[in-house]
Parts: C-alpha cells; structure tokens; sequence
C-alpha cells in the first residue's frame, strides 16, 4: 500500500502518509472492499490482455503502413506515437 500510496499522493499534493490514512480510514469505514471481487479481477485481467492484442495488432498495421509508403516511394512522417 505504501507504494501506491506514494505513487498517488503527489497528485493531490499530500504525503503519502495522509494518502495511506485516507485509505486505512475507507478501509475500516467500509467504503471500499480490501480485495477486488474475482469477477472485477477477472474482467481487469481479460482487458489487460485485450489491451497488449489491440497494441500488438496496432503496431503490426503501422508497420505495414510505413513498409507500403517506403515500396512506393513516399518520405511521409510517421503518425505521431507511433515510433
């Protein structure tokens, strides 16, 4: 908890020992669950995987793309956020 504590805490322009007693507070008054239920795990985890496949496909499809232009002669700039 420290870490994510210390991770998030600067966004809101705290010390991560304030963030970690927000959170122990929610924690003890209920308002959030100490784990997540497995079904939010399991959904997170298929997204994830989802995630990385659209990435994966993405990159392919962009390499294709410069490898078309490059046979064809063109010097246009790759798409931003795509190198």
């Amino acid at each position: 908890m420290q870490a994510a504590c210390q991770a998030v805490a600067p966004k809101f322009g705290i010390s991560w020992h304030t963030a970690r007693q927000w959170v122990q507070k929610a924690l003890g008054e209920g308002q959030f669950p100490h784990h997540l239920p497995d079904d939010l795990a399991a959904e997170n985890a298929r997204l994830r995987r989802e995630v990385q496949e659209l990435r994966d496909t993405n990159e392919l499809l962009n390499d294709d793309h410069l490898h078309a232009l490059s046979e064809h002669g063109d010097t246009a700039a790759p798409v931003p956020g795509t190198t």
